[in-house]
C-alpha cells in the first residue's frame, strides 16, 4: 500500500500560506527591487485622449431608479442620448436665464424713465433758455425745498385743515 505524502499542504497550511500568495510576495519583492517594472504601471493615455478629457470632463451622479428610468425615457423620446438631452437641457436652462435677464433690464429701464418722466424737475434756463434738470440733493433742489416750507406749500387736506 502506497500512503501519498502531503508534505507540500501540510507546509502551507503550516505557514498559513497558499502557493499563490508566496508567488505574489515574490513577484512584490522582484518590483521592490527594480527586476521587472511593468506590473505595476498603469497605461499612459495616448495626448488626444488626455487633451479630450481636459475639454470634456466627466460629470456622474447617483439618481433613485425611478428618476433614471425617466431620464432614459426622456431622451429615448427626444431619440438622443442621455448626455445629448442633458446638454439640451442645460442650453435651454441658460437660454431662459438670458431671457429672464433681459427682461428684468427692460423693465427696470422702462420702470425708471417712467418714474423720471413724472418726478423730475425741468425748467428753463434764464440765461440761454436751454432746458435743464435739477438733480435731488443739489443746492438748487434743495433751495426749491426750503422756498415751498417757507411759503407753506403741504398735503391738500393738512392745508385745508389749517
Amino acid at each position: 500500500m502506497v500512503i501519498p505524502i502531503r508534505f507540500p499542504i501540510i507546509f502551507y497550511r503550516r505557514l498559513n500560506e497558499n502557493p499563490r500568495a508566496s508567488y505574489v510576495g515574490r513577484m512584490r519583492r522582484r518590483n521592490a527591487r527594480g527586476d521587472d517594472k511593468k506590473m505595476n504601471q498603469t497605461k499612459r493615455a495616448p495626448p488626444s485622449r488626455v487633451r479630450y478629457l481636459q475639454r470634456n470632463p466627466v460629470v456622474s451622479f447617483h439618481l433613485p431608479a425611478d428618476l433614471r428610468d425617466r431620464l432614459r425615457a426622456m431622451a429615448a423620446e427626444d431619440g438622443v442620448t442621455i448626455a445629448a438631452y442633458v446638454k439640451r437641457f442645460l442650453s435651454d436652462l441658460a437660454a431662459r436665464d438670458d431671457e429672464k435677464e433681459k427682461a428684468r433690464r427692460e423693465g427696470y429701464r422702462a420702470g425708471y424713465e417712467e418714474a423720471r418722466r413724472r418726478y423730475e424737475i425741468r425748467y428753463r434756463c434764464s440765461v440761454c433758455g436751454g432746458s435743464m434738470t435739477i438733480p435731488p440733493g443739489s443746492p438748487c433742489h434743495n433751495s426749491i425745498v426750503r422756498h415751498l416750507h417757507k411759503d407753506g406749500w403741504g398735503h391738500h387736506a393738512c392745508v385745508k385743515a389749517r
